[in-house]
Formats: C-alpha cells, structure tokens, sequence
C-alpha cells in the first residue's frame, strides 16, 4: 500500500507539473483528502523521509511538499541529457525562475487558504479535528524543513504565516481563531529562532566560507584535519587550497576510495562555478555583445565566485550525486535555483548561467569529481543557506505581532502570545535581552490577571541562572512586583532574584535585595519565610566547594565571605533602618523559617556551628573595613563608616558574643574606642557613635577582663560627652555604657555618682536656662535608671527622696512645659529602677493629676 502510495504520489506531482490548467482541482481534491484525515496528535505517518533517524511524516504532507515543488516546471530543454549548447539554445525568459516560484507561492496560496477558511467556518464541535489536522500538517512541515530534498517546506510554511498574520489569524474578530494563530506562530518562531542558534554555533569547516568575509587562505589549518581539527593520521589533502582531511572524516575509510588527485568540495565547485562563468562570458563574445559583456563583467558577474555561490551549488551537486535520479530530485534543485535567483538582484542578467548550475555535472563531465559530501554535512549546509532566505528573515515580523498581542484586551490572547514567546525564549534565552520582547514582557509584570503576571516573571525565570547577564536586565522590575498583591507573584519574584544572585555573585543586586528584606514582616507567613530563607542562603549558608582564598588586603578572612559582607552593607546604605536586617539576621541564626518537618526531624549541631562561624567572620569583616574605610576616607564631614558599623550593630543586638573572638575577645572595644573622639557634631557622626557605644556596651560585660587603659579612656570618653554632646540619642547610649562599663570592669560607682551630684546641683541652683535644665533632667533620669542597683550599694548612698522631692517640688508642677514633660520622662526612669517608689501615695496623687491635664502632655506621661 505504502509503495502504491508513493507511486501515486509521482504521477499526481507530473500531472500536477504539466497541465497548470488543472492544479486548482488537484489542490481541491487534496483538501478533501485533509478533510478524512486523523486529527489526533499520533496521526499514521507512514512516508518515510531519506534521514538517519528514521523520521517520517504523513502522506498527505508529502503528496503536498511535491506538489509545490513540482510547481516551478523545470524548462523542458533542461529535463533530459544537456550540454553546454544545449543551456545556450535554450529560450528561457529571463523571468521564468521568477514566475515559477510565484507559481509554488500560489499553490500554497491555494492550499492554506482553503484549509484556514474550513477551519474557521467549521462548527463548533469540528474546530477540534480542524485545528489537530493543521497541528499535524505543521508539525510535518517543520520536520523537513532544512531537509535537502524538501526545499518547499520553507515557502509552505512562509505563507502560511503571511495568512495567518492577516485576517485568517491575529486580525480575526474571532477570538478562537487568533489564539490558535498564535499557537501555530510561536511553534514556528520558536523552530526559526532553533535553527538560528544551531547555525550560529555551527563550526562546519565548508561553512566557514560563508562567515570568513576576506576569504583569507592564511587562515587555512595547515598539518590538521579540517573536520575534526586532528592532527595524527592526515594522508588526504586538497590540491587546490592545501587543507588537510583525515580519511575517515571525509568518508573515505578504505584505501580504494583515496584518490591522489583529491580536490575539496568547496575548491571543486569553485572550480566548476569559475569554468561556467567563463563559458557565459566567451558565449558573449561570440555573439558580439562585447560592450554589454564589458558592463556585465563589472556589475551582474563577480571577478570571483562568491561563497554563497560555492555553498549553494554544493548542496546541488550533493543533491545530484546522492539522490534519487529520478524527477523529484530535478525539480528539488531547480526549486532551490528559483529561490536563490529570486534573491539574487542581478540575476536576470545571468539566467543562463543559473540554469547551467543546474546540470553542471553533465556539461562539465570531464571536471573530475571532488570528495564525497556525507548526508549531516548537507543538512548542515542546508540550515546554513536557509538562515538566508526570506522565510528566516520574517522572525522578526512574527516576533513582532507576537508581542504586540501580549497587550490585547482579552487576558485569554494574552496568556496565548505569553506562551508563545515563552516558546521563543526557550529556544534562544538572549531574545529575552531584545528591547522589544523587555519591554513587552515587563509590561506584563503589571497585568490585571495575576495568572498573566506569575507566567511574565515565570519566563524570565527559567532562564535566570543560565543567562544572569539577561537577567540583570529585568532585575528592577522583578523587584516591583515583591509588593505584587498576589502572594504567588511575590513569592516568584523572590525566587527570582534569589536564582539571580547565585547565579552572578558579583552583580550589583542590593535594591533588589531591599525590596525582598522589605517583605520580611509580610502578612503572609509563607513569604516571611522565603525571605529569611532566601538570605540565609544567600548569605549564610556554606558555599559547595572550597572558597579559601582570602582577600588580597591582608585579611583573614575569605573573599566570598568579604563579597557577601559588602552585599549586606550596599543593600543597608538604601535601607531607611536596619531593623529588617536585624529581623532577618535573628531567624537565621536560630533558622526560624525552616519547615516543622525538618525542626522535628532535628537541626544537625554541624550546621550550626558553621553558621555561627559565617557570622563571626562577617563581623570580623566588618571591622576590618571600618578601619579601611576611614583611613581611605578623604572627606571628614560625610560619615564612609556608619553602613559598617549599623550592621556590626545589627549583629551585635542578636547575639553580642558574635563580636567576642575567643582569641581576643577585646579586639572590638579596643578598635572602636578611638572613634568616641569624633568632634564633628552632625546627625551621621551622632548615629555613628551611638552605634559604637552600643556595640561597646553590648560587648563589654562578655569580657572577663577588658584592659585598664582602654576601660580608663572609656570612661573619660563617656564622661565628656554625657556633660558636652548636643544629641541626646549619643547621651543615652552613653550612660548606657558606662553604667555597664562601671559594673563589668569592677570600677565602681564612683563617676556615676560625680554624674548625679553634677546633674543635681544644676537643678537645684538657680540656673534659668531651660536647655541646662531639660539636659539635667534627661541625664538624672537616666543616671538613676541605669545605676541605681550601683549607686545604692554605694557607701555614699543617694538620697533618692530628695532627688524625688526636688522633681515634685520645682518641676513638675512647672508651667514650662518641656521641663514639666523631662522631669515626668527623668520620674519615669526613676520608676523603671525602683518600682517600689510607684507606692508613695504623692507620687500616685501627681501621676493622676497630671492625667488631667491637656491632652499633649497627658499622651507624655
């Protein structure tokens, strides 16, 4: 049956070729054959294709390549045996090749028309067969496509993209029609865009011609096999170019096949393409033309044949020695010629020696035969040639339209054409880099449909880790959408940043990483712990492999430790706060966001300690740039250490022993104490140093024994900017500390009490100035918080009740009002001290009654 097949094929295409009257009846009766075929997507393909891989399509699809083949009638002087009389003799128009490949164009006009119109004219419960019978058509065509013996497949499919970027697709009212449209063209676009990087990757040494534009013999490999680029076992070499060829690479393993007079293929049809240049040219002469010839010469025939010339006429005498010697291979060629001549703007004045191309093993039989061309070099060369044509060339309109419908009304097209060019990208990742499909794409990051938005970030996505270049282009607007409403789009987002960074390391991700730490307190505890687990593992997880090489400053500490300590502190500088980093800092040491199952399961100890030790160097990291920093810094009113110093802070407020190295677990004090004599007074130099006395203060009780003369200039630093310093912030810190200091190093209360008695005396003399007094206060209240346990084991033990009667008998009943809300916050922190003192019923009777007051301060008290 299948033989049967084939032969009717054959006589329906010679039919079909010689009575042009009859094709639009052969066309009709080769829909109705459509029409009964199966629609499933394993439709019986039984016509078997001259492939190594045993590939096959269905009959239909071959009876219809053949038949557009069979279309462009080869000239009836060129269908027998010919010489070089006979292509001159020959009354060819010079538009012939042109009309007949119009004639193919018309045939798949044809074809497709009727095909699309029954499709959408078809009935509801039919458009399922009549979209899986055109399925399987395609799917046929894009097999052969860049086969050499189907040269049709490319025109076939070319209209049938034409069609369906007009009415019958993308501009039908009918929104079916157009989701399938866009189906068909983004498996088209997406095989284009396939063979387009195959070919661009290829490294076939006859293509070379193609790409090597100075056609530069120097760049000839001499002593190795231009295939495999071997250099043992050459005993084969071209006469004419020198290129040398192992036997077995140029498919001539025995000795018998070996010919000493070898000639590559690429210097033999040069040879042949220059003998029938020179052919045309003494024809020329002969007949007296010599001033056309003269302008012929200069304009329409190169001194040279070119390489695109070389490439072509190899795949046609591959075509004519390895294939059938039958009809159909004829026409295959002759359709290739009408195509190249098409292209080709001055071919009308060679259309003699296009049709000698042709037979040009039969008029030049005394030419020799170069080497033999195996069958996956033609294809090659095929694909290379196609990527040429005017059917590659029109990617870039159906890429086009494709992205245009990603902004149609109807949410249904547009997840359509997402798809589609999802189909696109994954055939070549760096479309994704084209400022077209970035913006297109981006512009659905903010579609309406949330589905529409998570299938936008998805197709970045998938590509993120191996294209991080492309990636870092869409980074901004992934970022965007961590605040998208929909908990999956956030969620996607997130990883996709995530993939980004691990991806590229050194890239430049900290607002990236801002927008992310932003979500660490979202209402969704699911993307809580996304985020930590995001940092923790890009932050604070081991590395696979060995990462030991350290910074090239001197530092003890690994570079991709030092790489993810300066992300941390680029990502704070953006940072309004840093209490999302503490947040985060917080749950990964104690790996809060892992799942129950693994909490239950249990944390192995190994996995903490490492943790532990990642942040321990972090912070050792940190001082060391702290100190880089500033000695590098050449401005002194702009503070280039405080991003350093928030996160040391950051880490200290978690877990303080992070900053106490076993080795020297005063290392921390004794580097940060100097910077307690910054004099500039600014906003930036006060959040510096009352970051540095937190992390002083946080850290000092951890030291056994912290050195005198560090403790001693401590103190003194303390002290004078407790009386002297204008913000009240580094104030507080500052008593903080020293009343710590005082109880850790074993010094006493002594300075606490100076401070007191110094306080006390400013509010009880007859100083005036409420900025003296609204300090006194602040620092009074503070003094007695802090060191009350202290001042009260004191041998000198304060008295606390004339301290309270002084705040209740000369300021609390003020009519000043800042000074009656400072002695209220100094009464407040007495109270934190000695709760006891909440007792006294004149203390209960003045709270109460300052309850009463307007409505500023009774929010105060």
């Amino acid at each position: 049956m299948q033989l049967l097949q084939l032969k009717a094929i054959g006589v329906i295409c010679m039919v079909f070729s010689s009575y042009t009257q009859h094709r639009s009846y052969l066309v009709d009766e080769t829909l109705n054959l459509v029409r009964k075929l199966q629609f499933s997507k394993n439709a019986i393909r039984t016509y078997h294709l001259a492939d190594e891989e045993q590939k096959q399509i269905q009959m239909i699809t071959a009876l219809l390549v053949h038949l557009v083949q069979f279309s462009a009638n080869v000239p009836d002087s060129l269908k027998g045996t010919v010489n070089w009389s006979t292509i001159i003799d020959a009354s060819v128009d010079a538009n012939y090749p042109i009309n007949c490949h119009e004639a193919a164009t018309e045939a798949c006009c044809l074809f497709w028309t009727n095909v699309l119109q029954r499709f959408t004219a078809a009935k509801s419960q039919d458009v399922p067969e009549a979209k899986g019978i055109i399925e399987n058509l395609v799917q046929d065509l894009l097999t052969v496509l860049n086969l050499p013996e189907y040269p049709a497949a490319a025109p076939i499919l070319e209209v049938l993209c034409v069609l369906l970027l007009q009415n019958a697709g993308l501009k039908s009212k009918d929104t079916s029609a157009r989701c399938f449209a866009i189906d068909l063209l983004g498996g088209i676009a997406s095989r284009l865009k396939r063979d387009s990087v195959i070919c661009s990757k290829e490294k076939l040494w006859i293509l070379q011609e193609l790409t090597d534009a100075e056609n530069d013999s120097s760049k000839i490999l001499k002593n190795k096999c231009c295939v495999c680029l071997g250099g043992r076992g050459i005993n084969m070499a071209c006469d004419v170019c020198g290129r040398c060829f192992h036997p077995d690479c140029m498919g001539a393993g025995s000795q018998e096949n070996l010919q000493r007079d070898s000639v590559c293929p690429l210097c033999f049809c040069k040879q042949q393409l220059s003998v029938l240049q020179s052919y045309y040219e003494l024809e020329n002469k002969e007949k007296g033309k010599r001033a056309s010839t003269a302008h012929k010469k200069k304009t329409a025939i190169p001194d040279e044949v070119t390489a695109v010339d070389t490439v072509q006429q190899i795949l046609l005498n591959y075509l004519q020695e390895a294939g059938p010697q039958d009809d159909g291979n004829l026409f295959s060629r002759w359709f290739y010629l009408c195509m190249w001549y098409k292209e080709d703007i001055s071919s009308q004045e060679k259309i003699i020696y296009y049709l000698a191309r042709l037979k040009s093993k039969e008029i030049l039989r005394d030419s020799g035969s170069g080497l033999a061309l195996s069958r996956d070099w033609a294809k090659k060369i095929c694909l290379a040639l196609g990527q040429k044509n005017s059917f590659s060339r029109g990617f870039d309109k159906i890429l086009s339209l494709l992205l245009a419908s990603l902004r149609e009304n109807s949410p249904v097209i547009r997840a359509k054409a997402l798809r589609a060019v999802s189909s696109i990208v994954e055939a070549d990742p760096e479309v994704l880099g084209d400022k077209r499909v970035q913006s297109a794409v981006e512009g659905r990051f903010c579609d309406s449909a949330i589905s529409v938005r998570e299938a936008a970030l998805e197709l970045v996505g998938r590509h993120i880790a191996s294209h991080p270049d492309v990636g870092l282009k869409y980074i901004e607007k992934v970022a965007e959408r961590i605040k998208d409403t929909g908990v999956s789009v956030r969620k996607r987002a997130i990883k996709i940043i995530r993939d980004l960074c691990a991806s590229n390391p050194n890239a430049d991700t900290s607002h990236a990483f801002v927008e992310i730490i932003s979500r660490v307190n979202d209402e969704e505890s699911s993307v809580q712990d996304l985020v930590c687990k995001t940092f923790y593992e890009l932050w604070f997880d081991e590395p696979s492999g060995s990462h030991k090489h350290l910074v090239a400053d001197g530092s003890s500490v690994p570079m991709e430790i030092a790489t993810k300590t300066e992300q941390i502190v680029d990502m704070l500088r953006k940072m309004p706060n840093h209490q999302p980093l503490i947040t985060i800092i917080k749950r990964s040491l104690t790996l809060e966001f892992l799942p129950q199952s693994s909490k239950a399961a249990g944390i192995n100890s190994s996995m903490m300690t490492s943790l532990r030790k990642r942040c321990e160097l972090i912070c050792r990291r940190l001082l060391e740039r702290i100190l880089q920093v500033e000695e590098g810094a050449d401005n002194e009113t702009k503070i280039h250490t405080l991003p350093y110093v928030l996160v040391l802070q950051a880490f200290c407020i978690v877990d303080p022993t992070l900053c106490t190295p076993v080795t020297d677990p005063s290392q921390f004090v004794v580097t940060l104490q100097p910077y307690l004599k910054n004099k500039v007074d600014s906003k930036s130099t006060a959040q510096l140093l009352e970051s540095i006395i937190f992390v002083i203060d946080a850290v000092i009780p951890l030291i056994r024994k912290p050195p005198q003369t560090v403790v001693e200039e401590l103190e003194q630093d303390l002290k004078q900017m407790i009386v002297r310093h204008s913000f009240l912030t580094v104030v507080h810190a500052c008593i903080k500390c020293l009343s710590a200091l005082s109880n850790a190093a074993g010094r006493g209360p002594r300075l606490l009490e100076y401070l007191v008695n110094l306080f006390y005396k400013h509010l009880s003399g007859p100083n005036s100035d409420g900025q003296v007094l609204g300090r006194s206060l602040f620092c009074l209240g503070l003094l007695l918080r802090y060191g009350y346990k202290l001042l009260a084991a004191s041998e000198n033990q304060l008295d606390f009740p004339k301290i309270l009667e002084l705040l209740k008998r000369r300021y609390l009943r003020r009519d000043d009002f800042s000074l009656k809300v400072r002695a209220m916050q100094a009464l407040g922190y007495i109270l934190i001290a000695k709760p006891d003192f909440m007792l006294q019923k004149d203390i209960l009777n003045l709270i109460e009654a300052s309850l009463s007051s307007d409505v500023d301060y009774r929010l105060k008290v």
